[in-house]
């Protein structure tokens, strides 16, 4: 809640790290503020947000146990626990970029971002129909 117009800060864990963030923003936007690496879609230049790529799975801990949701979903509140690159967000993210690498061949900024986490090539083929 706001605090004379300001908003409240709360303590947040990203990678067991502690960092103090604003309450009810979107994890996403904290992470980019905070130079936390996280892929994503929905706030990239040179597309239109459509906030389903899934590109930024992180897992959210909760009574020490994991759930993976997309970081452009989730809203900060005090003691938020994330955890932004296990092997099962690596997993998911580099599948999905095998897809996006698929769907999309041509998209240099598709082809970049991949590029960047390490996926440079893609063994899904788009099936093309023929009228």
């Amino acid at each position: 809640m706001p605090v004379n117009g300001r908003k409240r800060m709360v303590t947040i864990t990203i990678n067991k790290n502690q960092y103090l963030a604003e309450e009810g923003e979107i994890f996403l936007l904290t992470a980019m503020r905070l130079k936390i690496d996280i892929p994503h879609l929905c706030y990239e230049k040179a597309l239109d947000p459509y906030g389903s790529c899934r590109l930024c799975m992180v897992e959210v801990v909760t009574c020490g146990k994991t759930e993976m949701t997309p970081a452009c979903t989730i809203k900060v509140h005090n003691g938020l626990e994330i955890l932004t690159d296990t092997p099962e967000v690596i997993k998911h993210r580099n599948i999905l970029f095998e897809l996006y690498l698929a769907e999309a061949p041509k998209s240099e900024v598709i082809k970049e971002m991949a590029a960047k986490y390490g996926v440079t090539k893609t063994r899904f083929l788009k099936k093309i129909v023929h009228d």
